[in-house]
């Protein structure tokens, strides 16, 4: 499955895929999303044997019989319902797993069409690494401009398949990994190639979240973090966000948000509005559901339409209203938020991150001033350290 990862390209695939069992587990866990068996008449691509194909599906006495569509020799294969009912794979969610599999920490989201951040990776006494996995069609200039605007120096390329062209960009270290599924979870040696790809020498900046009490690493030498019942406290998660944008502004709320994902499904994106969800963008968004059903049903009715030029409209559509759903909430609408909240969330988040600090000045004073320095005040945190310490 792997393989149809491609950018620009929705995977939908038939329950039978995999074992019942387990595609029926992951459709609760969210990694699919269950659609629908395939009509009378309706033309499909099955995999069998490693071997792609177009069948025609038709009905038999409470089956669903595929005949091959080619001349020489076509197969006729039988299925229940059930399992040629067709799964769509959620991005979103696959990639999390992923990244559990392989012990990733951080939050993942989609850097760029087919380009996909797993999150980072701490490497002993070397610092903070961003994972990122690519799809297949990814073209090669999209992805140096993406991996050229990234502010990790560190770069994980993870890929299935066939490598991408080695990448030559100037002030980054890019490993590139193969990635593997083994025994069910997902693989790659790519994380002990980056250690061994370190020179012997280098002095480190960054903050180690994968041990217990986590670390800050400043030049090479290591401070204490503090913990709670052995989790980085809420103010080390935010200054582990920090590190992971240096000179980059960002809003008190926004890094809350980086540090409680759960935040993103519960209220608004921005601060006091969302411009997905204002009016225009609304209004917009209808207009192009309408105009795609529109569409859909002009190109049903001709019948000299490929059953590709439907799919690409009805996978449109489908992303349209999936968008649609997403942007307006559980309850259709969006919770904006009033200055209020952004005094709150500038007092919760500048007092975990002098608590953190705090503790870090109990080792070295002058180490949690620079870092108070570095860091500054306000609604707004633009976190610039100092330029020997190499981030």
């Amino acid at each position: 499955m792997l393989l149809d990862l491609r950018a620009d390209d929705d995977v939908v695939i038939p329950a039978y895929f995999f074992e019942s069992a387990l595609m029926a587990q992951l459709a609760r866990d969210g990694v699919f999303e269950r659609g629908f068996p395939p009509e009378t008449g309706d033309f499909i691509v099955l995999d069998i044997d490693g071997e792609s194909s177009d069948f025609g599906v038709h009905p038999v006495r409470g089956e669903l019989v595929c005949y091959e569509n080619r001349e020489a020799n076509p197969r006729t294969l039988r299925f229940s319902v059930e399992k040629l009912t067709l799964h769509t794979l959620r991005r979103l969610a696959f990639y999390t797993l992923m990244a559990k599999d392989l012990e990733i920490s951080g939050q993942v989201s989609e850097l760029q069409r087919g380009i996909w951040e797993l999150g980072r990776k701490s490497l002993p006494s070397r610092g903070r690494s961003k994972v990122i996995f690519i799809e297949r069609g990814v073209r090669e200039t999209d992805l140096a401009t993406c991996l050229l605007r990234d502010n990790f120096n560190t770069l994980c390329l993870l890929f299935y398949g066939a490598p991408p062209r080695q990448l030559d960009i100037p002030g980054k270290l890019i490993v590139p990994g193969q990635l593997e599924v083994v025994g069910g979870r997902f693989v790659s040696e790519i994380f002990e190639d980056l250690v061994a790809s370190q020179s012997a020498g280098a002095m480190e900046t960054g903050i180690d979240l994968e041990v217990s009490p986590p670390e800050l690493w400043i030049c090479g030498e290591k401070f204490r973090l503090p913990d709670d019942r052995g989790r980085p406290t809420l103010g080390v998660l935010y200054l582990a966000a920090l590190f992971d944008r240096p000179r980059e502004s960002i809003s008190c709320w926004d890094l809350e948000r980086l540090a409680k994902p759960r935040l993103e499904t519960t209220v608004s994106a921005a601060m006091g509005s969302d411009q997905r969800l204002d009016g225009r963008a609304t209004r917009e968004l209808n207009k192009q559901i309408t105009e795609a059903e529109a569409e859909l049903a002009e190109i049903e009715g001709d019948p000299n339409a490929t059953e590709l030029e439907i799919r690409d409209v009805v996978r449109l559509l489908a992303r349209l209203r999936s968008q649609k759903k997403q942007d307006t909430g559980l309850q259709g609408k969006s919770k904006l938020l009033g200055s209020s909240d952004k005094d709150k969330a500038r007092g919760r988040v500048r007092k975990a991150i002098a608590a953190a600090i705090s503790f870090v000045g109990q080792q070295s004073p002058e180490v949690a001033k620079t870092l108070e320095t570095s860091i500054g005040e306000g609604q707004e945190i633009y976190f610039n350290p100092p330029p020997d310490w190499g981030i």
